[in-house]
C-alpha cells in the first residue's frame, strides 16, 4: 500500500521540484539583472556629480527609460532623487571650495551651475544652516 501510495505521489513530486528549480534559476535571474541595473545608476549618480550641465532627461535617455523611472529607480537605490544627489554633491564641492580657496563666492556659484548667487545663498543656508560667507570665515584656520 506505502508502495502505491508513493506511485501516485511522484508526478507531484516531480513538478514540486521542477518549480523549486525554476524559482530559483527566475531569483538567480533577477538577482543578476537587478545589480546590473545598480550598476547602470551608480554610473548615473557619477555623472550627475561631475557634469552639472547634463540634464536629468539626458541620463534617463542613455538608460533608455522614462524620467519619472529613473526618479524613481534612483530613489530605491539611493534613497533620494537625482536632483537632491546632485545638490548635495554641488554643495560638498562649494564646502571644499569655500574652504581652501579665495575664490569669489559669485564664481564659486556660477563654477557650480547655480547661476543666480541668490539663490546659491537660498539653497546653501538651508542646507548649512549659515550663508556661504558665514562658512568660509568659520572654517578659515585660526593663525
Amino acid at each position: 500500500v506505502v508502495d502505491a501510495y508513493n506511485e501516485i505521489d511522484k508526478p507531484f513530486l516531480i513538478n514540486s521540484k521542477f518549480y523549486l528549480a525554476l524559482n530559483s534559476l527566475q531569483t538567480a535571474i533577477q538577482y543578476k539583472s537587478s545589480n546590473a541595473d545598480r550598476l547602470k545608476f551608480e554610473k548615473a549618480a557619477s555623472k550627475l556629480a561631475e557634469n552639472f550641465e547634463l540634464s536629468i532627461e539626458d541620463i534617463a535617455k542613455e538608460l533608455y527609460i522614462s524620467r519619472s523611472a529613473f526618479q524613481k529607480k534612483y530613489i530605491e537605490y539611493f534613497g533620494m532623487s537625482p536632483v537632491e544627489y546632485r545638490t548635495k554633491k554641488r554643495l560638498e564641492k562649494a564646502k571644499r571650495l569655500l574652504e581652501t580657496t579665495d575664490m569669489p563666492i559669485k564664481e564659486v556659484s556660477d563654477l557650480l551651475g547655480f547661476y543666480d548667487t541668490a539663490y546659491f545663498y537660498k539653497v546653501f543656508k538651508k542646507a548649512c544652516a549659515i550663508t556661504p560667507k558665514e562658512y568660509r570665515e568659520t572654517s578659515k584656520p585660526a593663525f
